[in-house]
């Protein structure tokens, strides 16, 4: 079984969800980052991660609703790589993404579509 990591959800306005999770929620600012492809913020709640994500020039993510993806956290990346690929999972890459100067991040679907993320922190 895997550890759970956090629940992406795609946000119109990075700064009003911003302040909502913190101000009424009480979750606090953990990471933040901005490109051109992608604008995300971590937010601690209590000891999981809730990740919201803002994709520029109303580029939709999503096919319905607002939940992006679910992430569950793994020890070897690569090597859970390779049990998906032994198990007949289709996978759209073979290689893992690094992001914030090390973490490790793996994208797939499950049996009905839905997004699921394998993350490797720092080690």
């Amino acid at each position: 079984m895997y550890r759970f990591s956090h629940v992406g959800i795609v946000v119109e306005n990075m700064e009003e969800a911003v302040g909502f999770y913190t101000g009424v929620l009480g979750c606090q600012v953990h990471k933040q980052h901005r490109d051109e492809n992608i604008q995300f913020t971590l937010l601690k709640a209590d000891n999981q991660e809730i990740e919201l994500l803002k994709f520029p020039h109303d580029v939709k993510e999503r096919k319905e609703g607002v939940i992006s993806h679910i992430a569950f956290a793994v020890e070897d990346i690569e090597k859970e790589i390779s049990r998906l690929k032994e198990s007949g999972v289709k996978l759209a890459t073979d290689q893992p993404r690094e992001v914030l100067g090390g973490m490790k991040i793996f994208f797939f679907n499950g049996p009905s579509g839905e997004a699921i993320e394998f993350v490797q922190y720092h080690q």
